[in-house]
């Protein structure tokens, strides 16, 4: 690579400026780490255009100009880097490659521009495994940086200098921005527009993009609904994508959950007195389970009765979902059972360890 010349300092854009957004291309980057955030800044601008305000200009360069391969396979059409070494720009957009481990010493002449060319950016930002080449550009020395969470134990043993964090969806650290995995390149683009155009110019561009949840930066990689998807079984799926919907619902109750929450008759998991101890099994068990890296059990009510007290007059109790009156039909005898129910049923064990023990397995018969 020929000496690249003194840069200018970087000129101070106003927020009433349209602002030059210079997303770096190089062969075998990953598409996504490239489009998902460009499809950000796109929908900012026309949001900000809506307004009258003028927004981002996109653009996308190479070393040499030209069509720039993908990993997925499709091209990418770039202008060449070297008009960019006098010309105004405000960010530096570093996507990733799935095997940027490998090839990072293929990039030499790349990362070398970039380590000169940050110096004139307002800030400069890597997504994914883009991380690598700030690293090796030496812009993250001292600094924490987040990547992809598959890539953090060879980022640190190759940039020891480098705070690597694990967990986070993206980090600023100064001027400096990096991301986690591919499509938290879409977090960190909605960060940066909301930093320079508001929230709620952010939030309109989340909407448009069907982004159902912006996320923090600190937000873990792993989410505990994600973690739930793939630990239990497909029985909770649709309660899983009906529950990521309605978090943020102020109508969300414990009744509600328990409407969309059906066994594999169809029977509703009720919030009752009976189904108390039966629930604390499961609950329980699945609790330990998960500790020693077992499979959960699927709650199971096949049993479900009722029994009304009518006073003087008696009792009628009932079984089964359809609620089918059962005997005893004697009112008298029923209301004993009612009795029994609300001073024996419903109660936990003695407070004894063996006999909490021995009432504590989910598979004991209702009775």
């Amino acid at each position: 690579m020929t000496d690249i010349p003194p840069i200018p300092t970087p000129p101070v854009h106003a927020l009433d400026q349209s602002r030059t957004l210079l997303f770096l291309a190089y062969p075998q980057m990953g598409l996504l780490d490239l489009t998902g955030a460009q499809t950000v800044f796109w929908a900012a601008t026309k949001a900000r255009a809506a307004r009258g305000l003028p927004g981002y200009r996109l653009v996308t360069a190479s070393l040499e100009g030209g069509l720039v391969p993908t990993a997925e396979g499709l091209a990418v059409g770039t202008e060449p880097l070297a008009p960019w070494l006098r010309e105004p720009f405000d960010t530096l957009v570093v996507p990733g490659a799935p095997e940027i481990v490998r090839t990072l010493p293929d990039h030499a002449e790349l990362v070398a521009w970039l380590a000169q060319a940050a110096q004139r950016a307002r800030r400069t930002a890597s997504v994914c495994s883009g991380t690598f080449l700030l690293a090796a550009a030496g812009l993250l020395d001292g600094r924490r940086a987040a990547t992809h969470w598959a890539m953090c134990d060879a980022l640190h043993r190759r940039f020891p200098a480098i705070e690597v964090d694990a967990e986070s969806i993206f980090v600023q650290q100064d001027q400096v921005w990096t991301s986690a995995g591919v499509s938290a390149g879409i977090d960190l683009a909605l960060a940066l527009v909301e930093a320079d155009c508001g929230r709620e110019v952010a939030m309109q561009v989340a909407r448009e993009l069907v982004v159902f949840l912006k996320r923090p930066g600190g937000q873990a990689q792993f989410s505990e609904l994600l973690k739930a998807q793939g630990e239990d079984s497909a029985a909770f799926e649709a309660l899983h994508l009906w529950l990521n919907e309605h978090l943020g619902d102020p109508r969300l109750t414990v009744e509600r959950l328990a409407e969309q929450a059906c066994d594999e008759v169809g029977n509703f998991a009720v919030m009752s007195c009976q189904h108390a101890i039966p629930l604390g099994r499961y609950a329980g068990n699945n609790a330990a389970a998960e500790l020693i890296g077992v499979a959960p059990m699927i709650y199971s009510q096949p049993k479900y009765v009722t029994c009304l007290d009518l006073g003087a007059w008696g009792a009628v109790y009932t079984e089964g979902w359809e609620r089918t009156v059962s005997p005893p039909t004697d009112t008298a005898e029923a209301k004993q059972l009612k009795q029994q129910i609300n001073s024996v049923w419903i109660y936990p064990p003695a407070a004894d360890r063996a006999t909490a023990l021995a009432a504590a397995d989910p598979l004991i018969p209702v009775a």
